[in-house]
């Protein structure tokens, strides 16, 4: 039976092996826009256009990279054994949600309960450099952060 952490890990995993494969199909379909467009007669509009979609092609790459450096993230992650401290890679609970440490995904992830299936777990994907990251950074198990009004204390580390 998976962990909590395990589960939010493979969850991540899928997730961006399905960008991925939306990026490269979409870099593909523009790469096929790129060689049908023919020069016309009106020479700037096909510029102007073939410009745009070297613009948009160069904005998928960036995203393709940014995904590639996610996983290769995740799968440091996935090799980190049971810190004592929080730090990158740190799964943690606490008496108001639970966190993984060392992406900045920017999204909450739901997933089942190992415990049971009914149960959802929310957990807040976040980088060490966000505010809530370097408020959690170092922290120990029992510890109380203090974070925009709210205590959080720290129930496990993995």
């Amino acid at each position: 039976m998976k962990t909590e952490k395990e589960q939010i890990l493979a969850q991540l995993d899928e997730q961006f092996q399905q960008q991925l494969v939306e990026i490269e199909t979409e870099i593909e379909s523009m790469n096929v826009d790129m060689s049908n467009e023919t020069k016309s007669s009106a020479g700037d509009k096909f510029e102007t256009s073939r410009e745009m979609i070297n613009q948009e092609l160069d904005r998928l790459e960036n995203s393709l990279s940014k995904i590639s450096r996610q996983q290769r993230s995740l799968l440091e992650m996935k090799e980190i054994s049971t810190p004592a401290t929080i730090d990158f890679g740190s799964y943690v609970t606490t008496n108001k949600g639970n966190f993984l440490f060392g992406l900045a995904v920017g999204k909450t992830l739901t997933t089942s309960s190992p415990k049971t299936n009914k149960q959802k777990i929310i957990c807040y994907v976040l980088s060490l450099n966000s505010p809530i990251g370097k408020a959690f950074y170092g922290s120990t198990l029992d510890d109380q952060i203090s974070f925009m009004g709210n205590t959080y204390i720290i129930q496990s580390i993995s």
